[in-house]
């Protein structure tokens, strides 16, 4: 269900927020919430990887949508995803770890 609130990053940028804010109190939600960001030019590399892009997946249409989406991250735990899936996996267990061990 989290993904209708970051979808809510699609919209015009004056909607992105009030659009969130009213999603936000009607899905269900996670005391654990994170957000796997990469750099723009690192998901622009990923998608050029696979046989078959979508019209929205430019560079700027990329970083566009990023920027609005860190917007909402507010309650989010944002993990960076530039390094391997590995390391990405061991770096949510880790924080996994220390969410439970503040409970």
């Amino acid at each position: 269900m989290v993904r209708y609130l970051m979808g809510t990053a699609y919209l015009p940028k004056k909607l992105v927020t009030p659009a969130y804010r009213f999603f936000e109190n009607f899905v269900p939600t996670s005391e654990y919430m994170f957000f796997l960001d990469a750099p723009s030019e690192e998901l622009l590399k990923r998608v050029n990887k696979r046989d078959h892009t979508e019209i929205f997946e430019t560079y700027e249409a990329l970083e566009n949508v990023r920027n609005k989406a860190l917007m909402l991250t507010g309650k989010w735990v944002v993990i960076d995803t530039s390094d391997s899936i590995d390391q990405t996996f061991d770096n949510i267990l880790a924080i996994l770890n220390k969410l439970d061990a503040q409970k």
